[in-house]
Order: C-alpha cells, then structure tokens, then sequence
C-alpha cells in the first residue's frame, strides 16, 4: 500500500533490514514482532502457540539482539536459541549479510530471524530494545507497502507471553477504526515465590490505578504503554518515523507519539497473559519495578502509589485547559483555577507547576502560531501530552501531594470515585 507518506519513510527513515522483503515471496494476513534479548524457554513455548495458530498465513519477525555492552553470557544464551530455532523448524532460505537472516516454516506460518547477535552488528547500548523493535517492525512495514502484508495493523509482543486464542480477530476489527493503535487487555501471570507474587499484585494495581486516575481525569493519554500489548497502524507508523532508538521506555514513548495521530482503543476480547518474572533486561517495567518492590521490602519500607489528589488536580486543570482561548494568559487562568480549586495552595500548586513545566510560555507560543481557536486547543492537547501528564503528576507528588501507602490508598475516599469512574477508554465490543 504504497503513498508518499511511505515512499518517504523507507527512504529516510527506515532500517536498512527491510530490504530483505525483497527476498520475501509469500503473502501474509498478519505481521508480529518480537525482541529477544536473553531469552530462552518461554520465546519457544510463544513461538510454538503461533505455529498452532488457526489463522490464516502469519509471519513473526524475531529480532534476536545484543548490544555493544552486553555480558557474553546474554550473548551465549541468545546463540543457544538461535541453534534450538534451527534444530526445531524447517529452513526456506538464508541471507548472510551485514544482518544474517533466516526464514523458517512455522507450521503453516513463517518464522523470520533478523540475527543482530554477531560480534561486527551488535546494537548501540543506548538504542537497545528500542531499535531491536524498530528494525522488526519496518521490516514488517515493507511487507505492508509492498502488498505482502494484508492488513495496515502490526502486532507488538514479547518473548514472555500468551497470546489470547483470538489474538488475530480483535485486531480484525480495527480495519474500519480511524485509530492509531490497540491495547489489548492483559494480565499478569503471578509467578515466584510468596514474596514475589505479592509483589505482583502490589504492582499490578499501580499499573491498573495510574491509567484508571488518567480517565478519571479524563486525560485523552488514558491507556497502558507495555511493549507486549498492542497493535498499531501502519499509516500512522511512517508519519511519526517509527519506534524510538530508546534503550528502555521505547513503548511509552512510541504510543505517545502515536496518540497525536489517532486514538488508541482499548480491545476487549480474551486477556493476554504476561508473566511476572524478574529481569533486569531494562530499567523499567515488571521486571524492574519487581526486584524495586521486593528491595523496598528487605529494607523494611513501603511501596507507595501517588496520592489520589493528583488525579483531581489533574482533572482540574485538564477541564481548564479545554476552555483555554486565544487571550488567557497566567493571569486570567490563575483566576479561573481559583473558581475550581478550593484549597489555595493546591491551587498555587498547580501554577507553579506549570511554570515548571513551561507551560505559559508555550501558550503564548501557540497562541501567536494558531489564530482559530479550534486549532489552538488541539496544539495544547498535543503539548500536554503523556510525558508532560507525567511531569505534572511527579511534580505535584514531589511538591506536596506525597505517594501513599496501599491500606492508606483502598481507604481513601477518592481512590473509590476514581475505580468507579474508569470508563472513558475508547472501546471495542
């Protein structure tokens, strides 16, 4: 599905692996990536759900990956899967270039291996996973541009999951959605010992309460951001240049991105199960905020989750910032907050963050650039977007409105208005 917008992004942007769709004969349904750094068991236990798979031809393109900093025991580990992949499936075809890579018959399916574990085509340390999912996933839009791939949607996922058995018939209603990416609903697979399932819990409702409060606060950035969950679009992919070269955070960033291009919809099928183990693969997400959780508890400290005035505050500001016009200024607006806010010095809260977040100076920015008003408010929407959220949400936790305890959490009264009110997500029957 070729159009400028495409031609532009292979040319400037894209990795130059997706040339080997060149080589690439057959036609696929659906495209999925996976990075694979470290991984063992699990990636071939997910590989063998997708050979069994019922749906009709499916490529997964595996980037098996290492970085110029990486221990040689990772770098071992991911030589070991690479021999296990090729003792266990059927070999179409090589090419041994800069990139060694391999197409293998997985069952009715196609397993592509982009081998970016070799001494001379290690990644960047500082690009990491997020390059690993960059180079997959322009691979798998070139399918796309050359009419090799069926559909404009491409799946994300991670060597430590279960893919729901409807996994390709939730992203088949998107085909006539003005979206930019799916979540799949998800949950944790609690794994471990007692300790470490606790934690897993405990995690679980951070994640589940911080987007719960963004829809509370009726923020349009109201949607988990895991690497292993979601499908995008691939119209919207080539017009924000792909993933991110992050070596961790690559996920947030990326949907972030994408949420200035169309919604992201929550799908409502089958769960997607992602194990709860620890890892220390990237300074964020479940691995990570596991071993935080258990060495907080070894130091006989609490996990804390953000107080639940941040949410209302946010949900303040959010609502006078939907009513933000070509002449507010700091004046006019410090007014307004004092006719939502009643507690002046949360009010004064919120102005000096903004302050610190540079807010009224990119207004008056915005203001000078977007004489409509409509066009103004939709700039503000893309300013305050789901990094700023974020920032906000740290700077008043840091300010005033310090993290709480979970008993503290489940008692306080707006933590009940924020559960009972978490419906706004876009929705897909």
């Amino acid at each position: 599905m070729q159009n400028k917008a495409h031609d532009k992004y292979l040319k400037n942007y894209a990795e130059q692996e997706y040339l080997i769709v060149n080589k690439i004969e057959n036609k696929y349904s659906n495209a999925v990536i996976i990075p694979a750094y470290n991984e063992g068991e699990s990636l071939l236990i997910l590989l063998e759900q997708i050979r069994n798979f019922h749906a009709e031809k499916v490529i997964v393109i595996l980037l098996v990956n290492a970085h110029d900093a990486t221990p040689q025991d990772v770098i071992i580990t991911n030589q070991c899967l690479l021999k296990e992949i090729q003792h266990r499936y059927v070999c179409c075809w090589q090419e041994k270039n800069s990139t060694p890579m391999t197409l293998y018959q997985l069952g009715k399916h196609d397993l592509l291996i982009v081998d970016r574990n070799q001494p001379h085509n290690l990644l960047r340390q500082k690009e990491g996973v997020g390059m690993a999912r960059k180079i997959a996933s322009d691979i798998a839009f070139a399918l796309y541009y050359h009419d090799k791939l069926a559909t404009q949607w491409i799946h994300s996922t991670d060597a430590d999951v279960v893919l729901p058995d409807d996994y390709f018939l939730q992203s088949r209603k998107l085909e006539e959605m003005n979206a930019a990416a799916a979540i799949y609903a998800f949950c944790h697979q609690v794994m471990g010992c007692e300790q470490q399932q606790k934690a897993m819990l405990q995690y679980d409702l951070a994640l589940d309460y911080y987007v719960q409060g963004l829809q509370f606060a009726a923020s349009p950035y109201a949607f988990h951001t895991i690497g292993s969950t979601f499908v995008f679009n691939a119209d919207c992919y080539a017009k924000i240049r792909g993933f991110p070269k992050r070596a961790a955070g690559e996920d947030f960033y990326f949907l972030n991105k994408l949420a200035k291009q169309g919604e992201i919809v929550q799908l409502h099928g089958d769960k997607l199960i992602i194990q709860g183990r620890l890892s220390d693969r990237v300074p964020f997400g479940t691995g990570h905020a596991l071993h935080k959780i258990l060495n907080l508890w070894q130091l006989d400290l609490t996990y804390c989750y953000y107080h639940p005035r941040v949410f209302l505050l946010l949900k303040f500001w959010l609502q006078l910032m939907s009513e933000i016009t070509l002449e507010s200024d700091c004046l006019t607006i410090n007014k307004e907050l004092g006719f939502m806010v009643e507690d002046e010095q949360e009010k004064n809260l919120i102005i000096v963050v903004l302050q610190q977040l540079g807010f009224f100076t990119a207004l008056e920015k915005l203001q000078q650039q977007n004489n409509d008003i409509n066009k103004l408010q939709k700039q503000l929407v893309i300013w305050f977007d789901a990094f700023r959220t974020l920032k906000f949400i740290h700077a008043l936790r840091d300010n005033s409105l310090a993290s709480i305890s979970r008993t503290s959490l489940l008692e306080h009264d707006l933590y009940e208005n924020i559960i009972t009110n978490s419906n706004q997500l876009n929705q897909v029957a």
